[in-house]
């Protein structure tokens, strides 16, 4: 099972790539997850509690800390080494 997560304000950003994911899943009969965070913050805390994401799509620019700020602290302070990020604006 590939896991993935989502972490934009914009709602409908989330879910174009969420249906992208469920598209190719589909079409490849692969398994997928995928969770969806509007902000840092909140992904950061299920990600203190469950280190199980593959990849991780991260606004650089959210409310309160940057997508930046929170792929700094995921590598420092939770030593997640292994999740696979990709930036978008």
């Amino acid at each position: 099972m590939f896991h993935i997560a989502i972490c934009d304000d914009e709602p409908a950003t989330c879910l174009h790539i969420e249906q992208v994911f469920f598209e190719y899943a589909q079409n490849s009969n692969t398994g997928i997850i995928t969770e969806i965070f509007y902000t840092g913050e909140a992904l950061l805390e299920y990600m203190e509690q469950k280190n199980d994401i593959d990849l991780l799509f991260l606004d650089i620019e959210l409310p309160g800390k940057s997508g930046a700020e929170i792929g700094k602290l995921m590598r420092e302070s939770l030593k997640n080494e292994s999740v696979q990020i990709v930036f978008i604006s």
